[in-house]
């Protein structure tokens, strides 16, 4: 059963295609940029003139900066978000899906700004597509707020580390994103009227600033511009470090081909550290990673099969904890082109299975 909140759109009648027409270009700078939103409108996503974003937009929390949201059905996320829904219910959390804005890119390509909603959390991501409605990248750029620690003593005295995240384009070639995280310290009492916490005397302990740049290509890709600007105030936490490795990996697009070898150093040194917890953040970056790009993972774990690497263990370890189905293990090796790594990765994999079932 897929872990989703479902809701219906109604479908798109003549206001939609008047949309569509009056969204037909988006001019940025000297140059023009068609927009074919007809694989979204086939969907029953009805793009209106206030769900196309502009050229320059800083997007921080949604509800401050009012930006559209659209619900979309089942179908739709199916189609749009393939391979990156779980269908894994088991927590009883359910999953609220919306697109926050669409922008035209070169050669009728379209950016869209997914929002996801689960329990206590959210996150967002932008998703590339061809005029056909097929996915050519994926970039998530984590929650608008992130609260990463929040600690209260017996004296009110109370510690919290959270993260922010803002994205903002640049004309229609590149997207920067910029995710600060700070650790305050305060005073906070309970509310009985207003149940919540209220603070005062807040004193920032440090604070961390990352910028990261991409440009978007001709053909649908994000690709990284360098690496990322770092700006601090005082020195952080030793182990905020670990920490921010592991969320730098959720700033690599799918289609960047080194983020594997980053999660695998990023998992080395974790496992160094003896630090059970950040171990399974490493193994559900894992999972993402696996998710958004089957292919480049595998291909890696048959292109490096001698000498120390952290990425084979966690893929068993997906599998055995039922992240990843041996069926669609075996599908996806299957769709390899590269016939030598596929009959590796059989026979690597063949005694793999759930719980220590024999696959």
């Amino acid at each position: 059963m897929l872990c989703l909140t479902v809701i219906a759109l109604s479908a798109c009648g003549s206001g939609a295609d008047k949309a569509q027409a009056a969204q037909s270009e988006m001019v940025s700078g000297s140059s023009s940029v068609a927009a074919n939103y007809a694989f979204l409108e086939k969907l029953g996503i009805k793009v209106t003139p206030t769900l196309v974003l502009p050229d320059e937009l800083k997007v921080t929390d949604v509800e401050e900066e009012k930006l559209p949201s659209v619900s979309i059905d089942e179908n739709a996320q199916r189609a749009l978000l393939y391979g990156l829904l779980t269908d894994n219910a088991e927590d009883g959390e359910t999953m609220g899906i919306t697109i926050n804005g669409v922008r035209p890119l070169a050669g009728e390509y379209t950016l869209v700004m997914f929002n996801f909603e689960y329990g206590d959390g959210s996150h967002r991501l932008f998703a590339i597509y061809d005029s056909e409605g097929k996915r050519t990248d994926v970039l998530t750029f984590g929650a608008a707020v992130e609260s990463i620690h929040y600690d209260i003593d017996e004296s009110h005295h109370a510690t919290r580390t959270q993260a922010k995240t803002e994205a903002e384009f640049s004309g229609h070639e590149a997207v920067e994103i910029e995710r600060t995280v700070t650790k305050e310290n305060c005073t906070a009492r309970w509310d009985e009227k207003t149940e919540q916490f209220v603070e005062s005397d807040h004193h920032t302990e440090w604070k961390v600033e990352k910028t990261y740049k991409y440009s978007i290509t001709s053909d649908g890709r994000f690709v990284p511009q360098g690496t990322p600007k770092v700006e601090q105030e005082k020195t952080p936490d030793p182990e905020f470090l670990l920490v921010d490795n592991i969320a730098d990996m959720n700033y690599r697009p799918a289609s960047d081909d080194s983020r594997i070898d980053a999660l695998n150093a990023t998992a080395k040194a974790v496992t160094a550290a003896g630090n059970e917890e950040l171990e399974f953040h490493v193994l559900i970056v894992a999972w993402d990673f696996y998710r958004s790009n089957s292919a480049q993972l595998l291909l890696w774990v048959a292109n490096h099969r001698h000498g120390d690497n952290r990425v084979t263990a966690m893929l068993e370890q997906l599998v055995s904890e039922g992240f990843v189905d041996k069926t669609t293990l075996i599908t996806d090796i299957d769709r390899l082109s590269d016939a030598n790594a596929r009959d590796y990765l059989h026979s690597l994999t063949a005694q793999w299975g759930r719980a220590g079932a024999v696959g």
